[in-house]
């Protein structure tokens, strides 16, 4: 009977092992987020590190496009007994593609439509990384003498991943990649 269960446990063993090595092996990382004031509105700049596992960029190398969702949420802190109040949520959507006749790299911004170019795979994720004077909310919405926290995570979308590869996404570690939740403090 022990033997039966050592039998059972094995495979669940074995696949929560690769979860777990799997899972460390490729990781996304916020760094340097600044926001500053410009024009009445709040806005951002900020480092994101990709480090895509093996399988998401041969699976771009071969034309698959590849979805970023970048989730920020500006919070006012509130009394020890309250929870923070959301003052603004933004998803932010970027494409990353090949595109094999000109064996260029193209970067697509989802919510605006703006499209560059670039000659290299390692240019086009470093470009994705560079977050410049992204808005994140008029100053109206801010009061004086209150405190505000900026969060943000950002993850490879596997919904936008075409159909026959989304199942394999969804039960293969090396699909799920994402940030941790990051806080810094909302700064004039």
């Amino acid at each position: 009977m022990k033997a039966q269960r050592y039998w059972l446990m094995a495979p669940l063993l074995a696949l929560a092992l690769l979860w777990g090595t799997a899972a460390h092996a490729a990781e996304f990382a916020i760094r340097d987020v600044e926001t500053h004031l410009s024009d009445q509105v709040y806005v951002m700049d900020a480092h994101v590190d990709y480090d895509f596992s093996k399988s998401a960029l041969e699976a771009l190398s071969n034309g698959v496009p590849l979805t970023l969702k970048l989730d920020i949420n500006v919070n006012r802190e509130r009394s020890w007994w309250l929870p923070d109040q959301t003052v603004a949520s933004l998803e932010q959507l970027y494409q990353l593609n090949y595109h094999a006749l000109s064996h260029t790299y193209l970067v697509r911004n989802l919510n605006s439509g703006a499209l560059y170019v670039y000659p290299t795979q390692e240019s086009a994720i470093e470009s994705l990384g560079d977050i410049h004077n992204f808005p994140l909310l008029d100053a109206n919405l801010i009061k004086s003498g209150e405190h505000y926290d900026l969060e943000m995570h950002i993850k490879l979308d596997i919904e936008h991943l075409p159909s026959p590869l989304k199942l394999i996404a969804y039960i293969t570690p090396d699909w799920h990649l994402s940030s941790d939740w990051s806080t810094w403090s909302l700064k004039p």
